[in-house]
């Protein structure tokens, strides 16, 4: 989970820039460029992935049909019922969880530009500050933990309009915690991009931001807030004030980073269900190599195709970038 939360604040952090780099219209088609077409393919990678390698006959009922593409539409993971039976995670692709969460930061960031927030950089500290305060008392921040059951969060229907907006319920208001949560620290990466020209970069104070971390991070009540800020600031520190490895030069020609955390965990799930007595190690190293092939293959033949028709059609406005740099 803090892997999660350190990709939504950089997240937060380039996704503010490129929208106050980009005209609304731009940005939104950019976001949706990036995201879909990984996303769309990686889906039917999944379900094909559970027809082949576990023990689920792969004999889709027409609800299930349905509500595969609803999801699909609105960014959530394949559901297979028992696709995996006997894994405490059953689900054909688990980690794709995340990824509507992150379309719904995409979207926030339009409305608070929208409402012109980026310009009162005062009042965005404060609503960040309330997104993540808030989900700090959200009750159900407490409840222990469980796989969800998607397969039981929608209402059964014999009416089919009923069973559509019973699905779009579920799928437009998932969970109000981790909306709060993300936007939260999504909003975090924000605020360090628009307070860039004033936050001091200095190596002592990414000691001590560190120190504060792991401090912190023993809190239930601290270990999100200190991450926002505290791990927030080491990562930028790291990011803007450090030498890059020769590696940076190919992964910022070749971005594999989508691409592996869409197909890593089907491929685990190939292995185990096929490879029961793997270990963890062998598991680590081979599902790596197939993940970042995967990931490869998806870059260069759908991900970067698709991502270069923003150039050809919506061209970037140099004035809006000029002001971005100035914000």
């Amino acid at each position: 989970m803090l892997a999660v939360d350190g990709f939504f604040i950089v997240s937060g952090y380039l996704i503010t820039k490129s929208y106050l780099s980009s005209e609304p219209v731009s940005y939104l088609f950019k976001r949706i460029l990036r995201i879909y077409p990984g996303f769309i393919i990686a889906f039917i990678v999944s379900i094909v992935f559970c027809e082949y390698f576990s023990s689920y006959i792969m004999a889709m009922p027409k609800k299930e049909v349905f509500d595969n593409i609803l999801n699909l539409v609105f960014l959530n993971a394949p559901v297979i019922k028992n696709g995996y039976p006997g894994f405490f995670y059953p689900e054909p692709n688990g980690a794709m969880w995340t990824i509507s969460y992150e379309f719904h930061c995409y979207l926030a960031i339009m409305l608070l530009g929208f409402l012109g927030l980026f310009k009162k950089k005062k009042l965005l500290l404060v609503i960040t500050t309330v997104a993540i305060a808030a989900y700090l008392i959200h009750p159900a921040k407490y409840v222990p933990f469980a796989p969800p059951d998607t397969s039981s969060a929608i209402r059964a229907s014999t009416a089919f309009g009923s069973r559509i907006i019973n699905k779009l319920k579920f799928l437009t208001l998932e969970s109000s915690i981790q909306d709060l949560r993300f936007l939260g620290i999504f909003l975090a990466g924000s605020c360090f991009y628009i307070f860039r020209d004033v936050i001091p970069y200095r190596p002592s104070f990414a000691v001590i931001a560190a120190m504060l971390l792991v401090g912190c991070l023993f809190s239930k009540h601290l270990a999100e807030p200190s991450l926002a800020v505290f791990g927030g600031y080491i990562i930028f520190w790291f990011a803007l004030h450090t030498e890059a490895l020769s590696i940076s030069k190919f992964f910022n020609r070749t971005d594999l980073s989508y691409g592996i955390y869409l197909y890593a965990w089907p491929i685990q799930k190939a292995l185990i269900s096929q490879l029961p007595h793997i270990t963890a190690y062998a598991l680590f190293i081979l599902a790596s190599i197939l993940s970042m092939i995967m990931a490869y293959f998806s870059w260069t033949f759908i991900e970067k195709p698709l991502l270069n028709l923003k150039s050809h059609y919506l061209p970037q406005n140099p004035k809006l970038a000029r002001m971005a740099e100035s914000t």
